[in-house]
């Protein structure tokens, strides 16, 4: 005799099985999900992605670019207490190409006779909605060509997935010059040359991350690398969030780790950090050697997943089936590269050619074509800054493989409207692209090709002018918006702390090519305004995501292992290395931070006093072999008085430097600068942010609406002074602030 229980499970096994959803594997519409089945049992659904399809059946398609997204619903069938589930794998197509284009900026390639090159994979268009932004294109006939005559040649191609039609300009000359004679022109000091001093919130930031690194288990952030190569876990718990053990991004943060106990050792000089450092090395040198023996692992392999992934990008699976694997594996050889640099750790770089000759094995045997649709896969074909390691190892071993695997990371997409000095960058992820730029510097300093230098440089124009925050932060949800939107972008969702972190490596970069105080103005502002606030006031190792920007939020920290909690594990030992520069003639301070620079030919001490009204700086130099020196007047301060061994001079405009020829070694220079409330613009002219020093000031408080700031520059420099209520924002605390204001009018100056 069947029981009740046993007719409920005939009864929901049979409705299981009757559940038709259609045609899943093109999902263009909402899906009519039954929420019972035809012999009367209960159906609940849930969704893996509520972005793309909700419990609902509503759909969302992912923009046109981005990809189709492979969702699962589960229905869960019921009946009495009989239940069973099943899966359905929905495939949301992303949208189709609604563009439409008004123009093409001009295309003009010049070229060398009998020599194969490559037309770009995308070009900068203007839309009919007056948006610029870059498209990939599709070309009549080859996209590897060769002119065996000098000449003026005309091809012509179709914006992908549109019907719209262009010529661009071939122009063939016997000689063509594609390498640019341009030396660094500034050094930098090595960062365990420099200490800075107790007191100041950037030394505190170090310190609270130190203590943070040395509770670190080693073995946690080992766990996925051994698991993946078979080895004994040593019973460490597993990684979470981004590096958990489901992720497709595990080992990430475990490059990170790497860079930051290496950073931390440079800076502090901590033994028990170089200890941690060296024992990391030293088990992920035994995690490549098994991997080398385990079938399907080519020589040189090291992740903490197998290579899978990566055979996967190659036939053009989508995220999330895959999440960006040499964007993981970038992060992992840079740790290893800084392990070597910073740690000195000869292993590290055994470990780290090993890497880059596996992908160089890899990469050069795919095809062009292969290699321009990988990278332009929406996630899946991140890479972070491959070619920015890749060319670094070049550097470091003269090994030139290297970095032609870097140059096989070119990305058109970004490159192409670049070098058109088009600013396309609307629309793109600004963190996924910002390490290429850095790449390209690095390729550039071992090749010179001049390509790489004038598109870098004009990436950083563009970003610098057109698309940052006032403290320094660019982005809304993570993506790059339309040029000079500042005051429309405003949100909760802003300034990603790593595109933060590696605008500031641009620009370091940059300066020692081009020495030129808007470099490092930019580089203070971001210092001071964003990466200064981006951690908690606690020894958690917690940092930002975003940085909000519009009123009444406040920061909120991150600890499972995202992108930006990786960067914050290395970004604050980094403040020691935009301090001090030198060339031949000439020793530079960039940034009035209280710090020590002590070298075989140098002894500087900076210590700053800051009042209401003045910055007093005072600069020892008990060793100095550059007799002029040569101090950044900054953008918020004017001079007040410069005096020299107890002696007034006269010197220096504003935004430029302090010059001093010095006489001796040994010299006491005092500096006082004046500051006063200073407007930062957006793009609509009454809405600003405000500074005072280094400081962009942020309003906290329960009443953000309670202060009213006017339009009047002198009452405004009086508010600023008076309120308690105005602070720097790496001083707010968890409470709620306002960045920018706003006014009836326009500012009177």
């Amino acid at each position: 005799m069947m029981t009740d229980n046993t007719v409920d499970l005939e009864v929901v096994n049979s409705d299981i099985k009757s559940i038709n959803l259609g045609n899943l594997k093109t999902v263009e519409f909402d899906l009519d999900l039954p929420l019972s089945g035809k012999l009367g049992s209960d159906i609940v659904w849930e969704t893996s992605d509520e972005r793309w399809l909700t419990s609902q059946g509503v759909v969302t398609r992912p923009t046109y670019g981005r990809g189709n997204r492979i969702v699962t619903l589960t229905a869960t069938v019921q009946k009495g207490t009989a239940s069973n589930k099943r899966e359905f794998k929905v495939n949301v197509l992303q949208e189709g190409n609604h563009i439409k284009v008004k123009q093409v900026y001009p295309i003009e390639l010049t070229v060398k006779m009998n020599t194969d090159f490559y037309l770009p994979s995308a070009v900068a268009i203007q839309t009919d909605d007056n948006r610029v932004i870059s498209h990939l294109v599709e070309w009549d006939g080859p996209t590897k060509r060769s002119y065996q005559a000098v000449g003026t040649y005309e091809v012509t191609g179709c914006i992908k997935d549109t019907a719209y039609q262009f010529t661009a300009t071939i122009v063939v000359s016997s000689e063509v010059k594609a390498t640019l004679d341009l030396p660094q022109k500034l050094s930098l000091f090595a960062l365990d040359h420099v200490r800075l001093s107790e007191g100041t919130p950037f030394y505190e930031a170090q310190q609270n991350r130190l203590a943070f690194l040395l509770n670190v288990n080693d073995d946690q952030m080992l766990h996925n690398f051994r698991t993946a190569a078979g080895l004994d876990t040593r019973d460490a718990p597993e990684m979470i969030g981004w590096d958990a053990p489901n992720s497709l991004l595990k080992g990430h943060t475990t490059g990170h780790y790497l860079s930051a106990l290496a950073k931390c050792f440079a800076t502090t000089g901590n033994s028990k950090i170089l200890s941690k450092l060296d024992y990391m090395v030293q088990e992920l040198m035994a995690v490549q050697a098994a991997f080398s023996k385990k079938a399907g692992i080519h020589e040189g392999f090291l992740s903490g997943y197998s290579e899978e992934q990566f055979d996967l990008l190659e036939v053009y699976k989508p995220y999330p089936e895959i999440w960006a694997p040499y964007y993981t594996l970038h992060k992992i050889l840079a740790g290893l590269i800084d392990a070597y640099e910073y740690g000195h750790n000869q292993n590290a770089l055994e470990i780290a050619k090993k890497i880059g000759h596996w992908t160089y094995q890899r990469l050069s045997r795919l095809p062009h074509e292969q290699l321009v649709k990988m990278w332009s896969m929406y996630i899946a074909g991140e890479f972070g800054g491959m070619n920015d390691s890749l060319a670094r190892l070049t550097k470091i071993t003269g090994d030139q493989e290297f970095v032609e695997c870097a140059k096989l990371f070119d990305n058109d997409k970004l490159m192409f409207p670049l070098l058109e000095n088009v600013d396309a960058l609307n629309g793109m992820h600004a963190n996924q692209h910002i390490p290429q730029v850095i790449g390209w510097l690095e390729i550039f300093s071992v090749t010179h090709e001049e390509k790489y230098y004038i598109a870098a440089k004009r990436f950083w124009d563009f970003v610098v002018n057109n698309h940052v925050y006032s403290i320094g932060g660019v982005g809304n949800g993570e993506m790059f918006h339309a040029p000079n939107d500042i005051a429309g972008q405003l949100g909760k969702d802003t300034a990603e702390t790593c595109a933060t972190y590696n605008m500031l490596k641009l620009t370091e970069l940059l300066m020692q090519y081009q020495p030129d105080t808007k470099y490092m103005a930019y580089y203070e502002h971001a210092t001071y305004n964003h990466i200064l606030a981006t951690t908690a006031d606690n020894q958690n190792g917690e940092s930002t995501y975003f940085m909000p920007t519009s009123t009444g939020h406040h920061r909120e920290f991150d600890d499972e292992n995202s992108c930006c909690h990786g960067t914050g594990l290395e970004n604050h030992f980094m403040y020691n290395t935009g301090i001090y520069f030198k060339d031949d003639q000439s020793f530079y301070i960039n940034l009035l931070m209280d710090s020590t620079l002590i070298d075989q030919q140098h002894h500087v001490t900076i210590k700053t006093r800051e009042a209401v009204n003045e910055v007093a700086v005072q600069i020892t130099t008990e060793l100095l072999a550059e007799k002029t020196l040569k101090v950044r007047i900054p953008e918020w301060g004017t001079i007040g008085s410069v005096v020299v061994n107890n002696q007034e001079v006269t010197t220096g405009q504003k935004g430029q430097y302090i010059e001093l020829s010095l006489t001796a070694t040994d010299n006491t220079i005092q500096i006082i600068f004046n500051k006063e409330a200073l407007v930062i613009p957006s793009d609509k002219t009454t809405v600003f942010s405000i500074q005072r020093g280094p400081y962009v000031l942020v309003q906290s408080g329960a009443d953000l609406a309670e202060i009213k700031l006017t339009n009047d520059l002198e009452q405004l420099n009086l508010i600023t002074q008076q309120s308690e209520r105005f602070m720097p924002l790496y001083s707010v605390g968890n409470n709620d602030y306002q960045l920018y204001f706003e006014t009836a009018s326009e500012l009177e100056e």
